[in-house]
């Protein structure tokens, strides 16, 4: 099989995943490729304050039950 040469990086944030990259070559050729820790942080806290955000639309949008 030829050598191919190729470099990884995050599509978001440009960081390099070489470390993240792992190669298996026993069926064929098979890439696996971790996503990038910071842009996968910074996914999640998005996600986090979004989901913060619909929950606080959905209270306010209720009326507010008198306690009397």
């Amino acid at each position: 099989m030829p050598l191919i040469y190729f470099e990884v990086y995050c599509a978001n944030c440009g960081k390099g995943l070489c470390n993240l990259t792992t190669v298996d070559e026993t069926n064929g050729i098979k890439i696996v490729i971790k996503p990038c820790p910071e842009c996968l942080k910074n996914a999640e806290s998005d996600g986090f304050d979004k989901g913060i955000s619909k929950g606080f639309e959905v209270t306010r949008e209720q009326p507010e039950e008198s306690c009397f």
